[in-house]
């Protein structure tokens, strides 16, 4: 196979005040044969993410067909995961149930530089807005995964949910900044809203 680089396709124009810079972890939905929607993070001026999304004709990826003005998925109150920013992994179409978005919260916290914790959000408007489920994590802490649980990647098959995500407590200095030191674990579920994995296993 061979690729071709076309260099920057899209960035965001500076005009909307929560999509100042960046567009972060492009993530692809098909909405029809003429239609590539790719939901991006932007951020505003004070770094915090939230996610937009941008159609492409996929024939040519270079030709933007619309641009969202408004966020589609924004932070979450005070005290919540996602407070200081959220960031999509994958949006994924269930079987016969709703259009689902994996995401990161970002929390900052003072003994570490911030915890990231994995949430899922549901559209009912064909794609066009997400809402968080609930506002505690869809992967909660546990023993060696303190500090990071997110990252998240799923497919499903008849009804039950495998996902990957990366996972970890601990940090390495690089430099003037830690730095986080994760793996890569994978399980098993039925709901694709608890979170709760059977037969974890490390990958890598």
């Amino acid at each position: 196979m061979k690729w071709l680089n076309h260099g920057v396709v899209w960035t965001p124009s500076g005009s909307q005040w929560w999509a100042r810079s960046h567009a972060t972890c492009p993530t692809q939905v098909w909405l029809d044969e003429q239609t590539l929607r790719i939901y991006v993070q932007c951020r505003s001026e004070h770094n915090v993410g939230r996610v937009g999304y941008v159609d492409f004709d996929p024939r040519d990826p270079r030709n933007v067909i619309r641009c969202r003005e408004e966020r589609v998925l924004d932070v979450g109150a005070p005290g919540t995961i996602d407070d200081n920013g959220v960031l999509q992994t994958i949006v994924l179409r269930t079987s016969g149930g709703p259009l689902l978005m994996y995401d990161i919260g970002f929390e900052l916290c003072h003994q570490i530089r911030y915890r990231l914790l994995t949430g899922v959000a549901v559209s009912e408007d064909n794609d066009a807005t997400f809402q968080h489920v609930q506002t505690t994590p869809l992967l909660e802490r546990s023993p060696g995964e303190e500090h990071f649980r997110c990252g998240l990647w799923a497919t499903e098959d008849a009804g039950r949910f495998r996902m990957w995500y990366v996972a970890g407590d601990s940090w390495k200095q690089i430099g003037d900044k830690p730095m986080p030191v994760y793996d890569t674990r994978s399980g098993e579920s039925e709901d694709a809203f608890t979170g709760r994995l059977r037969d974890v296993s490390y990958c890598c």
